[in-house]
């Protein structure tokens, strides 16, 4: 399934954890900034302040 309502899947071997946060509520301790997962945040964020 796919979509804005869509869960994250975890497979277990790659990810072991997943979930959607807003804009507005990341939480306090992100990825570390040369993760793509970081640079996929904080492109989300900077476009999010256009």
């Amino acid at each position: 399934m796919t979509g804005p309502t869509a869960e994250p899947v975890v497979d277990g071997q790659k990810l072991t954890k997943a979930q959607w946060f807003g804009v507005d509520a990341l939480p306090a301790e992100l990825p570390p900034a040369y993760s793509i997962s970081r640079c996929l945040i904080d492109a989300t964020v900077t476009a999010g302040r256009r």
